[in-house]
């Protein structure tokens, strides 16, 4: 290999890979120089390097044209957003610092169909959590007071949709007739249509309906949202599990192949092993939730929700309440009658991954531990093999190309990743500085 080619940036790269390639056959070669892109190592081993001044390097500027029109309509094409797959982006660049890349197309495409959910759930609950500390200050406690809203008229739909009788008595008194009238026809519709698994999508349906009517929740109904949000993009034998766990606290997640789905907790959604140990242990409380009832329930409970909001007394009403208990919430505090932060049924913001991943991700923002390694064992023989040297201890005995080549490697790699995300060449190598705290700066 050329050593000149280690002085090209990670553009220059991408583009020696992908324009070589026959016109008529690019789809097919994009694709695969994305994987190779992806798997750096290979890309050294697999491919015979030219001189940087090889006639290769000259694009026509039609050839770049058909190029960018390609990765244009891709990126056109593409499901998701990537502004939403921001901190995925981040997690995948994180698996591939420490040597544990991400490279199974399966398994990227349901971390990033889980990363959408996520997304989409935070969307939908603008209104905040109920129980962290964060959302509480940020709100003015209204979060709390939402929430407090969210699981009443909760209770009250489940004990109407769960009764025998079509007592109004059952559901809250802010309903006009009209609303009452289409849920008990909604909920012999609802009978007919759910006869095989009733009490689980009663369940589900009743906890979705308040959360999107008054766009609030705990983690229970960040759970259940999550689930379906999933669910209803699955293929067919696919599900997504409710999980729930009573120790060190009561907490609801999800989870679809090996994929955490956590939209209350902090973070994207990651792959099981790389969890915080809370989200390690529980037990299946709601299973085998799939695509056919999460299109079931969420048809149902949209039709709900299109009927709550087309009543402006009814929406009056559950806000005049909220900004009681708001009121009633800021003067406890004020007057030191309740110390939410010392209360056991609010917490702070819950992180998704494991201390151990963070720290060790944290370690190696530029060098992966494949490089770490090999050079710290051919640099030095004063550093144990047994203790792995800080990013300081390693700047010290690596020289300038030692950590030039590592840096390149990881924009090579953030760049395989940028690929795998439908964004074309030019943007997937915009050039990022990783500095020695791990934090990702946009230069």
């Amino acid at each position: 290999m050329s050593k000149d080619f280690l002085s090209y940036g990670p553009e220059q790269m991408a583009s020696h890979y992908l324009v070589d390639a026959d016109v008529k056959n690019k789809s097919d070669e994009l694709d695969r120089h994305a994987d190779t892109a992806a798997v750096p190592y290979q890309c050294f081993n697999a491919l015979d390097m030219p001189h940087k001044n090889d006639h290769i390097f000259t694009v026509r500027k039609n050839e770049r044209y058909k190029e960018l029109n390609l990765y244009n309509k891709k990126l056109e094409n593409c499901k998701y957003n990537i502004e939403e797959q921001k901190d995925l982006k981040i997690y995948l660049m994180q698996r591939a610092s420490v040597s544990k890349p991400i490279d199974d197309k399966k398994q990227l495409k349901k971390l990033m169909i889980a990363q959408n959910s996520i997304a989409k759930v935070k969307k939908v609950l603008s209104g905040g959590r109920g129980n962290v500390i964060d959302d509480l200050e940020r709100t003015q406690f209204r979060s709390l007071a939402q929430v407090t809203e969210v699981r009443f008229l909760r209770e009250k739909l489940f004990e109407f949709y769960n009764s025998d009788s079509n007592d109004k008595k059952s559901l809250p008194e802010y309903l006009p007739d009209e609303c009452i009238n289409f849920l008990i026809s909604n909920k012999i519709e609802f009978i007919k249509n759910n006869r095989r698994s009733f009490h689980i999508n009663l369940s589900l349906m009743s906890e979705v309906v308040p959360a999107l009517f008054l766009k609030a929740g705990n983690c229970s109904e960040y759970s259940t949202l999550s689930t379906l949000f999933q669910a209803e993009k699955l293929e067919r034998n696919e599900i997504v599990d409710i999980i729930m766990t009573q120790y060190p606290m009561s907490h609801v997640w999800s989870e679809e192949g090996g994929v955490l789905i956590d939209a209350w907790a902090e973070g994207p959604a990651i792959l099981k092993e790389d969890a915080a140990p809370i989200l390690k242990n529980g037990d299946i409380i709601s299973g085998k939730v799939d695509a056919y009832n999460a299109k079931k329930i969420l048809l149902s409970a949209k039709k709900i929700v299109d009927e709550l909001n087309k009543y402006p007394e009814i929406k009056d009403e559950i806000e005049r309440k909220i900004q009681k208990n708001q009121y009633i919430l800021q003067e406890d505090v004020k007057f030191e009658l309740w110390n939410y932060k010392e209360d056991k049924d609010v917490c702070q913001a819950m992180q998704v991954l494991s201390h151990e991943f963070i720290d060790e991700a944290e370690e190696a923002p530029a060098i992966s531990m494949f490089y770490r390694k090999k050079l710290v064992s051919e640099s030095t023989k004063n550093i144990s093999a047994e203790v792995a040297p800080s990013l300081k201890e390693v700047s010290m005995v690596f020289d300038e190309e030692d950590i030039r080549l590592a840096t390149l490697m990881s924009s090579i790699r953030e760049a395989g990743v940028n690929r795998r995300f439908g964004l074309n060449v030019k943007d997937s190598t915009a050039k990022f500085n990783l500095d020695i705290s791990g934090e990702i700066e946009n230069i």
